[in-house]
């Protein structure tokens, strides 16, 4: 099974926890993110990319580059 890849009615969905290292700045101690597609396959290839663009929010945000920040969080969605 691809990390993260949940099903929920036929989409499929991202699940992650959110690492430590952001816990000041994400509330939410886990994230789900609709992946719009009932394919697993492309599931999983979009799946990388969602979880790479919330790292990089997070990583600007801590930084203090919230309008970077804004920009991966919408790029995630």
């Amino acid at each position: 099974m691809t990390r993260g890849l949940v099903q929920r009615g036929a989409s499929w969905h991202l699940k992650r926890r959110v690492p430590l290292r952001y816990a000041s700045i994400e509330p939410r101690t886990e994230v789900w993110k609709s992946l719009k597609t009932d394919s697993r396959t492309v599931a999983a290839l979009k799946a990388e990319k969602v979880w790479l663009e919330l790292i990089e929010g997070w990583e600007a945000k801590l930084t203090g580059k919230s309008e970077e920040a804004a920009d991966r969080f919408r790029a995630a969605q």
